[in-house]
C-alpha cells in the first residue's frame, strides 16, 4: 500500500509542479504512513516531513464545526436560535424586502446566504454556483490585522443575503467568520483561546492560528505561480478574518489526529471511553442537509453536513461500479497552500454487535487521510481518496 501510494502522490505531485507535499496515513487509530516529498522551502533547500506545518485553508471549518459541536452538547449553543442571540451587533436581514431568522444551522451547511469572497462583477452568477476559485478574489489576499471576531464582521455584515436562509447552499467561509464570532459568545471567550484549548485538551499540538509573528518551528514557505508560471514566493496575507474557516496552520500528523479524534467519537458506545464528542453528534455532523444534496464541483459530485463534505450517493445499478461507501472529508484551498482530509470509516464496524465491539476494544476503526502542500490551487482529492481505497485492505 505504500509503494503504491508514494508512487501515486509523486506523480500528482510532478503533475501539479507543486513544490513540497506531506502525507499521512493511519489503519484504525496507528499511523502507518507519514512522508513528506521535495521542499517546504525551496531557497533554502529544507526538505519536506511529517513535522512540516502548512496552511490547511477549509479543512478549518471541520476543526471549528468541532468546537462548535462541543459548545451545544453542553448546552451553550442552540443551533436553532437566531443568530443575534450570540452576536448582538450582527444585523437583522432580510431577503425580498421581508425580514428572515438566519441561525447557525444555516451557517454550518452553507445555507445562510451568506457571500463568498467578492469576485468581478461578470462572475457573480459562476460565484453562485461555486464555479469561482478562491485565488480569483482580492479579498483572499487581505493582508489586514483584525482585532476581534467581531471586527472582521465589518467586511460583509451589512451585505444583501445570496438567498432566503435554509433555501439554497452557496459556500462560504465569511460564514464561518459568523460562526466564530458566535462561539466567542456563547463560551465567553476569544475565539483564539477557545481553539487553543480545544487543541490542548486533543493533543494537536502542532496546530495554530495563521499568524505572521510568532515564531513556529517547521513552518513552511508558501508559494503560488505568476502569470508566466513561474514559481514565486506567495504575498503576505493575513488570515485573522477568517481563523474559522480558512487561517489555520498544521502538520499531517495533528490533522490525522483531528480525524481520529472524530472517528473514535462516532464508534464509540458506553463500552467504551468517552469520544471527545458524542457519537449521536458525529452522526449529525456527517448527515448532509436535504437542501446541500447532490452538488458539483470540478472534483466530482457532493454533498455537504456539518462542516464536512460527505461522499455523495448514488443509486447502483447491476454491471456497474458499486456505490461508493461513505467517506467524510474536506479540502482546503489558502495562498500558498492546499490540502486534503479523508476520513473513511470501517463499515464492518458498524455491523458489529455490542458484544464484538466490547470484545475488539481497538476504536477507531477505519482509514483517516491527510495531504497538505505548499503551492496554491493543487487539487488532491483524488489522490487521497485512491490511497484510502488501498489502506482499507489493511484495516480490521
Amino acid at each position: 500500500a505504500i509503494t503504491y501510494s508514494r508512487d501515486l502522490l509523486a506523480r500528482k505531485k510532478d503533475e501539479l509542479g507543486v513544490p513540497g507535499v506531506v502525507v499521512a496515513v493511519s489503519v484504525d487509530g496507528e499511523t502507518l504512513w507519514a512522508e513528506g516529498l521535495g521542499y517546504a522551502d525551496i531557497e533554502n533547500r529544507v526538505p519536506c516531513g511529517r513535522h512540516t506545518v502548512m496552511r490547511i485553508g477549509s479543512i478549518s471549518k471541520p476543526i471549528t464545526m468541532m468546537a462548535l459541536a462541543k459548545l451545544m452538547e453542553e448546552g451553550k449553543v442552540d443551533l436553532d436560535k437566531p443568530i443575534q442571540e450570540y452576536v448582538p451587533s450582527f444585523p437583522q436581514k432580510t431577503y425580498n424586502g421581508k425580514p428572515v431568522v438566519l441561525t447557525l444551522r444555516h451557517l454550518v451547511s452553507h445555507l445562510g446566504g451568506i457571500r463568498h469572497y467578492k469576485v468581478k462583477k461578470n462572475d457573480e452568477e459562476a460565484a453562485k454556483k461555486g464555479e469561482i476559485s478562491d485565488d480569483a478574489s482580492e479579498e483572499f489576499f487581505l493582508n489586514r490585522k483584525f482585532k476581534t471576531m467581531e471586527e472582521a464582521l465589518e467586511l460583509f455584515k451589512d451585505d444583501a443575503l445570496l438567498s432566503e436562509p435554509g433555501t439554497k447552499y452557496f459556500y462560504t467561509t465569511f460564514g464561518w467568520t459568523l460562526i466564530s464570532a458566535a462561539i466567542e459568545g456563547a463560551s465567553k471567550e476569544t475565539f483564539p483561546k477557545h481553539l487553543s484549548k480545544m487543541f490542548s485538551t486533543i493533543g494537536m499540538k502542532n496546530s495554530y492560528l495563521d499568524e505572521n509573528e510568532p515564531i513556529i518551528y517547521h513552518r513552511s514557505r508558501f508559494y503560488l505561480r505568476n502569470q508566466r508560471g513561474h514559481l514565486v514566493n506567495s504575498p503576505c496575507v493575513d488570515n485573522s478574518y477568517k481563523w474559522a474557516g480558512g487561517g489555520i496552520l498544521s502538520n499531517v500528523d495533528d490533522l490525522v489526529l483531528f480525524g481520529n479524534a472524530m472517528l473514535y467519537s462516532a464508534q464509540a458506545d458506553p463500552s467504551h471511553k468517552s469520544g471527545y464528542l458524542l457519537a449521536d453528534t458525529v452522526r449529525t455532523l456527517w448527515t448532509p442537509h436535504e437542501k446541500s444534496r447532490g452538488m458539483w464541483s470540478r472534483s466530482g459530485r457532493y454533498d455537504y453536513g456539518m462542516g464536512w463534505t460527505l461522499a455523495a450517493t448514488a443509486p447502483g445499478y447491476g454491471g456497474c461500479a458499486e456505490e461508493p461507501p461513505f467517506v467524510a472529508y474536506h479540502g482546503g484551498s489558502s495562498i500558498g497552500g492546499t490540502s486534503v482530509l479523508v476520513v473513511l470509516p470501517n463499515e464492518a464496524s458498524g455491523r458489529m454487535t455490542a458484544a464484538e465491539r466490547k470484545r475488539s476494544n481497538d476504536l477507531p476503526r477505519g482509514v483517516v487521510i491527510a495531504i497538505i502542500g505548499n503551492l496554491s490551487g493543487a487539487d488532491y482529492k483524488e489522490a487521497a481518496l485512491s490511497i484510502a481505497r488501498e489502506f482499507t485492505k489493511l484495516a480490521s
